[in-house]
């Protein structure tokens, strides 16, 4: 779950006017069970799926540039003939 994910890696994290300072000891959860549970009891369930759209969306555009990869390297292959290294060997 993104939402657990990026509390936890944020968590301690302070954002100022000098940038972001990693030192504060601001720690909210103490590992991944309690981070979840205190999110489901605290803000309700469906926060923890905050963030799982756009993650999906994000993914699509890598899977569909290696199916149109696979699909136009078939392509090649057929109509192109055997790819050959040029030594002129057999």
């Amino acid at each position: 779950l993104w939402m657990v994910n990026t509390r936890l890696k944020l968590q301690g994290v302070t954002i100022g006017q000098a940038g972001i300072n990693e030192e504060s000891q601001n720690k909210q959860y103490e590992g991944i069970l309690h981070c979840l549970y205190k999110i489901s009891t605290e803000e309700g369930i469906p926060t923890l799926w905050k963030g799982t759209f756009t993650s999906i969306i994000l993914s699509l555009n890598p899977a569909i540039q290696l199916g149109v990869y696979e699909m136009l390297k078939r392509h090649h292959l057929i109509v192109g003939g055997p790819v050959t290294d040029g030594s002129g060997g057999t």
